[in-house]
């Protein structure tokens, strides 16, 4: 590994294409919620709308869950940059379907809106073990600053362009929304294709050298149990049965603390969208006021920038204060919407 003064400098057009492959992971979730705000005054589901939504993200955390627990150590990190390329090719074709089907509906369910939060949610989800170690394969840590900086604006750009769907009539249906999402998916693409092209000469891909950086997955598993089910697998457990005991056992005998606290802060946070249709005031035929759901959508999509700068500028040892946070703000916004009281500091 180079030492950090030997690190060559970053293009800057790769550190540009690593934040729209970063704006990729996410941006189609936020989009999703954005959009929800709108839907949910003609959806079946009314404001459980929603919770069902959320349903769907929370559930595509177990891709990426099964990908870190029941594969041999590292085979993530070795092989992030094809699974990088599928999730950004999923992402489009997600967009793809949010684009022309959105609006679908079945007499008890938002069917476009629920397929393409889920789709969206296992790009989201799954990005975030093979996108870092993506960025780590390259000689210099700024590339993992973008990718962060690209991740960190997903909310950001949502915001920006429901905004703007207020005041333009190009944004202001599903259709014009998700067309800029599309958009915005084909660029992370693009941007991916472009950096695979310039090859090895920029890049270490993994397995050809040493990762610049530990991969995520790496440290969500520790080492020694797992390297335990490695040799193994390679000692003639080929069986089916045989595989599968040896990573519970590794995974019984691991500190997967990181690991949970990963997931328990996903969980937290896209929980809080279910709640926002019972914060908002009442409109006349008894539905949430569109507008203060609307602001308030755009609101939590927004929250992720500065978060992300907290987290960088106060690193975490652990999760547990970001999480009894988290927890503490998911129980005022339930005994709120429990009580029908507005939450403090309502727009």
């Amino acid at each position: 590994m180079l030492a950090p003064n030997e690190l060559p400098p970053l293009p800057c057009w790769q550190f540009t294409a690593l934040i729209f492959v970063g704006l990729s992971s996410w941006l189609l979730v936020s989009g999703v919620f954005a959009a929800a705000a709108w839907a949910v005054k003609d959806a079946p589901e009314k404001n459980a709308l929603f919770s069902h939504l959320d349903v769907a993200v929370q559930t595509a955390n177990l891709v990426p869950a099964i990908l870190v627990l029941l594969t041999p150590k590292g085979w993530v990190g070795r092989h992030s940059r094809h699974l990088t390329g599928l999730l950004l090719l999923l992402g489009t074709m997600a967009a793809l379907w949010l684009l022309f089907a959105a609006n679908f509906r079945t007499a008890t369910a938002s069917v476009g809106l629920l397929v393409g939060s889920a789709a969206s949610g296992i790009l989201g989800c799954t990005s975030m073990i093979s996108f870092f170690p993506y960025a780590a394969s390259f000689q210099n840590p700024l590339a993992v600053t973008a990718l962060s900086t690209g991740v960190g604006a997903c909310g950001v750009v949502a915001f920006l362009l429901s905004a703007l769907s207020k005041t333009t009539p190009m944004l202001s249906d599903a259709q014009g929304y998700f067309g800029v999402v599309l958009f915005l998916q084909l660029l992370g693409c693009a941007s991916f294709v472009a950096l695979d092209r310039q090859g090895e000469k920029d890049i270490l891909h993994p397995g050809a050298a040493e990762l610049a950086r530990p991969s995520t997955v790496e440290v969500a598993r520790g080492t020694e149990p797992f390297a335990q089910t490695s040799a193994s697998l390679e000692q003639g457990k080929s069986c089916t049965s045989g595989w599968l005991q040896g990573h519970i056992d590794a995974i019984r005998r691991t500190t997967l603390a990181p690991l949970i606290g990963i997931m328990l802060t996903a969980m937290l946070q896209y929980a809080m969208p279910g709640l926002l249709p019972y914060l908002c005031p009442k409109s006349a035929d008894g539905k949430a006021d569109a507008g203060t759901l609307f602001l308030l959508t755009a609101f939590w999509n927004a929250s992720a920038l500065p978060g992300r700068v907290l987290a960088g500028v106060f690193p975490l040892q652990n999760f547990c204060v970001a999480n009894l946070v988290q927890a503490l703000i998911m129980a005022a916004a339930l005994v709120c919407s429990a009580s029908h009281q507005a939450p403090p500091l309502l727009l």
